[in-house]
């Protein structure tokens, strides 16, 4: 009955003796004919390679490996990276860096402004009383003494100086073009200690001088035109940086003295 039903194949009959297997292909040794060393047939495309191992052998890569192969199976698409954020204490960092820079750099530039050089005007000097030097037929005459106030050397000192007359109302230009005769203007290059002009060390420079007419003369007394007296330096500090002093005094009859004006007195 069972030949009939499987054709081709050895039907052996099923006892406990010969164990779980009901047909074969072909006999084989030691499987169900008795013999010591027994085998178990298995459906063919199945071997003991796709048996599962237990999970606590399998490792979290290998896992997360399977996991990853199972979605891409199944046609689900992977989880995108997470964005690289910063974090708040990298932002932190970040803004003490940039906030020590900016201190040090404000520290450094305090530091070369107290120790810098500043050239001025320490007081002007005339042959006679400010209240006489104005007088018919003789020049008037008057000089600069420059003097170094901070605490760094000034190099490269250049000073000029010039008087000149101009109407009142009209604006001040402080201009140095040679206005006929004595000079009307003078350049001084400052030759202290190889052209270097140390703080709280004077220096002299040479006298400027103009003869006005008569007319002129009647026109300052009266205040309808005013003397000037001003001048200019510059120089470089220790650091190499670029500065300059302008300073302007106006002579009137009715103050003994020059007064400051109300421009061209600044330095930087």
């Amino acid at each position: 009955m069972l030949a009939e039903c499987f054709p081709g194949h050895d039907v052996h009959p099923i006892s406990p003796e010969q164990g779980r297997c009901a047909w074969e292909d072909k006999p084989a040794s030691g499987d169900c004919d008795g013999n010591p060393e027994k085998k178990t047939l298995q459906p063919p495309g199945e071997g003991v390679s796709n048996v599962a191992p237990p999970d606590s052998l399998v490792s979290p890569v290998a896992s997360q490996r399977q996991q990853n192969q199972s979605s891409n199976e199944r046609g689900q698409a992977m989880p995108a990276p997470p964005k690289r954020q910063w974090d708040w204490y990298k932002i932190l960092t970040l803004a003490v860096l940039v906030l020590t820079a900016y201190l040090a750099c404000q520290a450094h530039e305090l530091t070369r402004n107290d120790q810098r050089a500043w050239v001025g005007v320490q007081r002007l000097q005339t042959p006679s009383k400010t209240a006489d030097m104005v007088k018919e037929g003789l020049p008037v005459t008057v000089s600069a003494v420059w003097q170094n106030f901070g605490k760094g050397p000034a190099l490269h000192t250049d000073c000029v100086i010039s008087i000149r007359i101009m109407r009142k109302g009209e604006e001040f230009d402080a201009t140095y073009e040679q206005q006929g005769s004595p000079k009307t203007v003078q350049e001084i290059n400052v030759p202290v200690s190889g052209a270097a002009l140390w703080p709280a060390v004077t220096y002299a420079t040479g006298s400027v001088s103009l003869t006005p007419t008569d007319q002129e003369i009647a026109e300052i007394r009266l205040g309808d035109k005013i003397l000037y007296f001003y001048g200019k330096a510059t120089y470089s500090d220790a650091f190499g940086r670029p500065h300059w002093t302008h300073f302007c005094c106006r002579y009137t009859p009715d103050h003994p003295g020059w007064l400051a004006h109300s421009t061209y007195n600044e330095a930087k």
